[in-house]
C-alpha cells in the first residue's frame, strides 16, 4: 500500500489508543513497506489445475445455470487455481466476518455450495429515506447496486450474486481475485498449507477494463496492481507483510442523487 494510503487508511479507518499522529503511522507501516520492496518474486498467472470428475459436473451444472438461466454476459467458466497467486485488489480482509464463514467451509463441498453454486441472494428487508431528487438506502453489506430493470421500467436494489470471482488481465500476465475475500481467506485458514490442497474452484469472469479499478483515483493503485509486485491474497498469511489492525465499526449506505441538466441538442 502506498504511503499515503496507508497513513489515511492507518489515522482515518482503524482504531488505536491514543490515536496515531502521522509520524506514528508511518513509522508503523515502513517495515512493511521495506520487506515488501525486498521481495524477490516473478508474478505470472497462476496454472488452471485440472478438474475431477465430480468438479466437472458442478461446473457444468453452474455454468448452465449462469449461462441460461441468470443470462451472466461476463461468466468464461468454471476454474481450479491456488488463490496464494492471485494478484489482491482489496487491501484487507475481515477476519471476524471470515469466522463466520469458517464453520461452513471445512471440504470442497462446502466450498462449491457456499463460493461457486448457482444461487438467487435472499430476500432483503432494507430501509431507504426519500426526498426529491435524492435518496439514502440502509444496507447490511456493501455488496449491493442500484439496477435498473428493463421490462418493469423501474430501478431496483440489487444484491451482487455471491459467487467467488477470478479476473484474468493477460494485459500483464496475471490474475485478480475480484470477489469473495472473506470466504478464500476462511476457507485457507481450513485447509493445510501444502498448494495441492488449497486450490479452489472459482468463476472466471471478464470484469471490464484494467483502468477501471476501483479507487483508481487514489495515486499509483492502478501501477501498484499492474506492476511488478503487486499485493497477492497469499500476503494476507505473512505477518511480514500483513497488519493486524482494529476496524472502526461500519455500516453501508446506498445514496443516490438525481439532477436534472440542460444538454446541448443542436441535432
Amino acid at each position: 500500500m502506498p504511503r499515503d494510503q496507508a497513513i489515511a487508511f492507518l489515522r482515518g479507518l482503524c482504531v488505536f489508543d491514543p490515536p496515531l499522529t502521522e509520524q506514528q503511522a508511518e513509522s508503523f507501516w515502513e517495515p512493511y513497506n521495506q520487506n515488501v520492496a525486498g521481495l524477490q518474486r516473478r508474478v505470472t498467472t497462476p496454472e488452471k489445475l485440472p478438474l475431477n470428475a465430480q468438479e466437472e459436473r458442478w461446473a457444468a451444472d453452474a455454468m448452465n445455470f449462469y449461462t441460461n438461466t441468470l443470462h451472466v454476459p461476463n461468466a468464461r467458466g468454471i476454474i481450479k487455481i491456488d488463490p496464494f497467486s492471485l494478484v489482491a485488489h482489496q487491501n484487507y480482509v475481515l477476519t471476524e466476518r471470515a469466522t463466520t464463514y469458517s464453520a461452513r467451509l471445512q471440504s470442497a463441498t462446502d466450498w462449491f455450495n457456499e463460493a461457486v453454486k448457482p444461487s438467487l441472494p435472499p430476500p432483503r428487508n432494507i430501509q431507504a429515506f426519500a426526498v426529491p431528487n435524492a435518496m439514502n438506502i440502509d444496507l447490511p453489506h456493501e455488496e449491493f447496486t442500484l439496477a435498473f430493470n428493463v421490462p418493469l421500467s423501474q430501478f431496483a436494489v440489487q444484491e451482487n450474486i455471491r459467487y467467488v470471482t477470478a479476473w484474468e488481465v493477460r494485459q500483464f500476465d496475471r490474475m485478480f481475485l475480484w470477489a469473495g475475500y472473506h470466504r478464500s481467506y476462511a476457507r485457507m485458514v481450513n485447509v493445510a498449507p501444502d498448494a495441492n490442497v488449497r486450490s479452489l474452484l472459482m468463476v472466471l469472469a471478464d470484469m471490464g477494463t484494467v483502468d477501471v479499478f476501483p479507487g483508481e483515483p487514489n495515486g499509483g493503485r492502478r501501477a501498484v496492481l499492474c506492476g511488478p509486485n503487486p499485493p497477492l491474497f497469499g500476503d494476507f498469511f505473512d505477518d511480514r507483510l500483513c497488519a493486524a489492525v482494529r476496524l472502526r465499526k461500519r455500516r453501508f449506505q446506498l445514496q443516490v442523487r438525481a439532477s436534472c441538466v440542460s444538454i446541448d441538442d443542436s441535432n
